[in-house]
């Protein structure tokens, strides 16, 4: 009892990696199990149990969550009829539950033209792309072939939320650090910050759009592509010589690796826990490890994926133009964006490395002009003849 109020009492509040700081080589299993981690460990296994944790709970609980984020304190109900009313408006009139892709095609194509886009009118195939990735986000999209994937309301309202968001760690066009969600705990000996969310930045941003555009390459591969997740975060002193200026104190952080096929199934179980409440701290995102074994990751590792160069280049062209229609002076950096991709092309194809060298010159332009499409949707929506 004792470690959960203190898992319960504990302060949560968001903090960032610095520049300087120090990645120690040491395990994060070093000490092995606190009181905090076993409870934390405990709440979830419960989770689990009682069937909170199957996929319809956790896009039920997600669902309500982006709502509630694109909301920013705005009418929630009148957010979400606007995007339901949208869906009705594009949906199949033979299957009225789910999404016609030709009636999307059709409304989206009257849109760009009255922004004077008629000459983009060839990317709807990679919009549609982008937007049934994202419905189905953070799990990986239905098998079903060359069919089309079958996309409803909830569905839909997720990735019209995901890709309308201000991102957290953005501040157009240029991304920021990422801001992880810590509370007050301790690793073996040391007080410091245990993770219990992660923050996100603009590589994040680039495996969403890398993984919405991309296509198999047929290859196999023993490497597995993981990103580092911080777990602990302490402060320690450090020396200075006498008379000299500085921070007294140095960041030390415990990370471990994580599959990248499983990081955003990770973080949207720690970011929306059942019986969330923000008065008090939630489990530790480490605990969610324990399930993720029941439950269907991303069928490819993103280095059996590629992008074809002309999507890429599409997407560029399209960012390219809608800046032209608002007049803003980031043409240079778009050609830019263009040339190198062409540059690295292999076989028509881009690595997931080589489209990320791409998109991190100025991936938050990309956000922003995604964005400013897909809010289409959160608009109120004149008739239109579908």
């Amino acid at each position: 009892m004792a470690a959960a109020l203190y898992i319960y009492n504990s302060i949560a509040v968001t903090m960032e990696i610095e520049a300087n700081c120090i990645v120690s080589s040491d395990s994060y299993e070093k000490f092995g199990l606190s009181d905090t981690r076993l409870v934390s460990n405990e709440t979830v296994q419960d989770f689990f149990g009682r069937g909170l944790m199957s996929k319809d709970a956790v896009y039920q609980r997600y669902t309500q969550k982006l709502s509630q984020i694109v909301a920013n304190g705005l009418d929630v109900s009148l957010e979400l009829e606007r995007i339901k009313q949208a869906f009705h408006q594009l949906c199949d009139p033979e299957e009225a539950e789910y999404l016609s892709h030709s009636r999307f095609n059709r409304f989206m194509s009257q849109k760009l033209y009255a922004l004077d886009l008629s000459g983009s009118l060839n990317n709807l195939t990679l919009l549609f792309d982008i937007l049934s990735w994202h419905a189905f986000f953070p799990f990986s999209t239905p098998n079903i072939g060359p069919a089309i994937p079958c996309i409803n309301k909830d569905d839909f309202l997720r990735a019209v939320c995901l890709l309308t968001l201000d991102p957290a760690s953005r501040y157009a066009p240029k991304f920021s650090a990422a801001r992880h969600g810590v509370s007050s705990g301790t690793w073996g000996p040391f007080d410091g910050w245990l993770i219990r969310t992660r923050g996100k930045d603009a590589i994040d941003f680039n495996r969403r759009v890398f993984r919405s555009l991309a296509v198999p390459n047929g290859t196999s591969t023993s490497h597995e592509v993981t990103i580092p997740v911080p777990r602990f975060i302490m402060y320690q002193p450090q020396q200075y010589e006498q008379g000299s200026e500085g921070n007294p104190e140095r960041q030390i952080v415990i990370a471990q690796n994580e599959s990248e096929r499983f990081v955003d199934i990770h973080d949207v179980f720690s970011e929306c826990p059942p019986g969330e409440d923000s008065l008090t701290a939630n489990p530790l995102r480490e605990s969610y490890n324990l399930i993720l074994s029941s439950l269907q990751l991303q069928p490819n590792d993103l280095a059996s994926l590629d992008v074809p160069t002309t999507r890429l280049v599409a997407l560029l062209k399209l960012v390219q133009a809608i800046q032209a229609t608002e007049k803003r002076c980031e043409q240079d950096t778009i050609l830019g964006m263009i040339a190198l991709a062409e540059n690295l092309d292999c076989k028509g194809k881009l690595s997931w490395e080589q489209f990320n060298t791409v998109m991190s010159k100025k991936g938050g332009l990309i956000a922003d002009v995604l964005s400013k499409i897909f809010k289409i949707f959160r608009a109120p929506l004149e008739k239109t003849v579908l």
